[in-house]
């Protein structure tokens, strides 16, 4: 005859459910995290390969950036096209100066260009408007030329003015607003579009 436990029995009882309670806990925790790293939904940690961007880019310069000069003295600025390896169709360069300050010493063209005039086929625009202080020079090719890095395209030349105001410093600087069409740019013979991304202007200080 067997006889019954009732205290173990119910031990026993609850210790399987104990036991069970664990098993879908881990169960659910586990399958949580499954769905959080498979799931369709899931935030996931993509690593992406480092690449150089193919977007062309050129760049318009004066040198040197900064100069001292006197009052009565002449100072020369080149203009650079900055465009390692750019097949460049054209380029516009729009300068603007004090004329207050500054009076722009004309060569012949007023714009001095490359000593051979060979960066370009024509130089359409190289005039200086001393009223307001601009300064406009373009050149341009027929089938693109490829430029190294800060070719110079041409020279300009400036003398302070004796009478100048009692300044420390003046600026000759390039027109230059990303879109627009009216002021400095860069044409990419491939593509027809403005490469230019940015300008090195010139400071002259005053002695």
């Amino acid at each position: 005859m067997i006889i019954f436990n009732k205290t173990w029995w119910m031990a026993d009882r609850v210790k399987t459910f104990v036991i069970g309670v664990i098993a879908f806990v881990l169960a659910v925790e586990l399958g949580t995290g499954l769905w959080m790293l498979f799931g369709p939904s899931a935030p996931r940690i993509v690593q992406t390969p480092t690449t150089t961007s193919g977007a062309s880019s050129a760049s318009l310069l004066l040198t040197p950036s900064q100069v001292a000069v006197r009052r009565g003295e002449e100072v020369s600025l080149d203009i650079l096209l900055d465009a390692p390896g750019q097949k460049i169709g054209g380029v516009d360069a729009v300068l603007k100066y004090d004329p207050a300050v500054l009076t722009f010493v004309p060569a012949a063209p007023p714009v001095a260009t490359d000593s051979a005039q060979t960066t370009f086929d024509v130089y359409p625009q190289n005039a200086v408007s001393v009223a307001d202080g601009t300064v406009t020079f373009s050149g341009i090719t027929q089938g693109g030329v490829t430029v190294g890095p800060s070719s110079r395209i041409g020279k300009v030349m400036f003398r302070v003015n004796a009478n100048a105001p009692k300044v420390n410093e003046t600026a000759v600087w390039f027109v230059f607003g990303e879109g627009r069409s009216d002021d400095s740019n860069i044409l990419d013979a491939s593509s027809g579009n403005d490469i230019l991304s940015s300008v090195g202007n010139a400071i002259i200080q005053l002695k």
